[in-house]
């Protein structure tokens, strides 16, 4: 992705992101079930308006790693 300098159009940076998404359970696609154990319990102040009893996860994600580099043409 290339961004310009709103001060200066002739000035650019150069921005690439790389990262490696691991999803180790999913409800709405059938990748390998990896989650051996899980349970949450939300309750009390706030969260007793988001947490009634009926939610459910639907994605367990891990992000890997993350690389990104900015740089000037």
């Amino acid at each position: 992705m290339k961004f310009y300098s709103a001060k200066n159009p002739g000035v650019a940076q150069i921005s690439k992101q790389e990262q490696v998404l691991d999803i180790l359970r999913n409800v709405t696609t059938t990748p390998p079930d990896r989650v051996k154990e899980f349970s949450f319990k939300g309750s009390g102040g706030s969260y007793a308006k988001l947490f009634d009893g009926t939610e459910r996860v639907l994605s367990w994600d891990n992000l890997v790693w993350i690389n990104r580099s900015v740089s000037q043409p």
